[in-house]
């Protein structure tokens, strides 16, 4: 495309997709392999996003087979600005949720549908108008299911994020960043 500001004329290089947005990493870089704790079934190899509107998916891509009827995700988030001072998102079986924070008790704020893709493959997606963002964008860790004290989560992505319930033993310095 050729742009012409009255001055100089320039060659602009212009990428238009059609149809599905693209999937992008939340990171380059894959996860450990086999790190889960106790052989859970759920091993979080890597993240990927698209954003089509306000409709956001997050494909959860685990590097072992996992079993849809006893999978547990959680994830946290945080986005400069916005209503919530934490955002948390769960998906076990028959239920999935979108919650938010400020001070008091965790409240719903939206819904969560999770699509099982594949063996490996979970997809959560919600509105990100029901986070009430002020930017396009938020920082998130995730975690696969529940094995207890000290780690509480058998896998977290990034790696030793820790447990945010108590407020002090976690890092959200090291969580992923989506923005659009």
């Amino acid at each position: 495309m050729l742009l012409d500001d009255g001055t100089a004329t320039y060659l602009a290089t212009v990428t238009l997709v059609l149809g599905v947005p693209p999937w992008q990493a939340i990171t380059p870089f894959d996860d450990d392999l086999d790190d889960a704790l106790d052989s859970y079934n759920f091993d979080i190899q890597n993240a990927y996003w698209r954003i089509d509107g306000t409709q956001l998916d997050m494909l959860l891509v685990s590097s072992v087979p996992y079993d849809s009827s006893n999978v547990f995700i959680e994830a946290w988030g945080i986005s400069s600005g916005a209503r919530w001072t934490f955002y948390r998102w769960v998906v076990q079986p028959g239920s999935a949720g979108m919650y938010g924070y400020s001070g008091g008790d965790f409240e719903p704020i939206g819904d969560v549908t999770a699509t099982y893709v594949s063996s490996t493959e979970l997809m959560m997606s919600w509105n990100t108008d029901d986070m009430d963002l002020v930017l396009d964008r938020f920082d998130i860790g995730l975690a696969a299911g529940w094995c207890g004290p000290p780690e509480f989560f058998c896998d977290h992505f990034p790696n030793g994020w820790g447990w945010p319930y108590d407020g002090t033993t976690f890092d959200p310095g090291d969580w992923y960043s989506v923005s659009w």
